[in-house]
């Protein structure tokens, strides 16, 4: 879940528990790996940074339809489903 890691660097991130049993942290799983490969992310970054040069090119070329699939929950739930 790309959304996840991305949540944890936006100034206010949700919990970054996971409920998987290989990983436990959404900041030990996505955003140090991330690091690993591509060297420091910010924190706290303004909501356009993960976007990068897309956003540009975006507002540049003003398309009439724009479409996101970040992969992720988005719920106040705080349990996880039992299965």
């Amino acid at each position: 879940m790309t959304g996840r890691g991305i949540d944890q660097i936006l100034p206010r991130p949700v919990d970054p528990v996971l409920h998987e049993p290989w990983v436990r942290d959404a900041r030990d799983h996505h955003v140090r790996l991330a690091e690993a490969a591509n060297g420091p992310v910010p924190r706290a970054a303004n909501p356009a940074y993960p976007w990068g040069d897309a956003l540009t090119i975006v507002t540049t070329r003003a398309p009439r339809w724009r479409l996101v699939k970040l992969e992720t929950a988005i719920t106040e739930r705080g349990a996880p489903w039992p299965r």
